[in-house]
This record gives structure tokens, sequence and C-alpha cells, in this order.
């Protein structure tokens, strides 16, 4: 199999940094409702907490479904480059 370099192009590297901030947002809820930071128990910030990790992981599921859609298409280009992907 021939080596082909890095095919993460921006939407990539997007999906994963804003998965990253959820999960920056999501950790920080979950601290708040910890020992360490208050031991909030209100029923709305659990559930909060809960949701954005939820969001959190579905964001890197696409992200990983991006990254592995520009690899194939890398491995599908004549060329070898980083194909471009239709705008929908």
């Amino acid at each position: 199999m021939q080596e082909t370099g890095s095919a993460q192009t921006r939407a990539t590297v997007v999906w994963f940094v804003v998965a990253a901030a959820v999960g920056l947002v999501s950790a920080l809820l979950h601290l708040l409702r910890s020992e360490v930071w208050g031991s909030h128990d209100a029923l709305p910030l659990t559930v909060l907490a809960f949701a954005t990790t939820a969001f959190a992981a579905l964001l890197v599921y696409r992200g990983v479904l991006v990254a592995a859609e520009e690899q194939d298409a890398v491995r599908r280009s004549p060329s070898g480059g980083v194909a471009r992907r239709p705008v929908r």
C-alpha cells in the first residue's frame, strides 16, 4: 500500500476542534456538579452536563466519518492528492 501523507482538510480539523471545545464545556459542567467545585445537584445542570457529553461524542464520531471519507477520496483519486468533495 502506498503512503499518501496527510489527508486532513479543514473540515476534519474543524469537526475535531469543535468537539474538543464542547468536551471542555462538558468537563467544566461535570466539575461544577462534583464535590470539587461545590457539589451542585440541580437536575437541569445534570441533564445539561450529560447532554453536552453526548453531543461531544457525536461530534467526534462525525469528525471520524469526515476523516474516513477524505482518506477514501484520496485513495480513489488518480493523482493521490486531496480530492475535493462536492459541496452538499
